[in-house]
């Protein structure tokens, strides 16, 4: 079930998720850039996280 979860491709979920970034990039004084980085590797280590459970 968690695969189902960030495997997920909903648009609209995804898109909620960049724009946070953005803003919580602003709030830090960082670039757009630095948000969308940030959270593209927090993304990718979610993923090996969950695949190396075990269940």
């Amino acid at each position: 079930m968690k695969k189902a979860v960030v495997s997920s491709f909903d648009p609209f979920f995804w898109m909620t998720i960049i724009l946070l970034a953005i803003i919580l990039g602003e709030i830090q004084g960082r670039s757009e850039n630095w948000a969308r980085v940030t959270f593209y590797q927090a993304k990718i280590k979610l993923q090996e996280r969950i695949e190396g459970d075990e269940y």
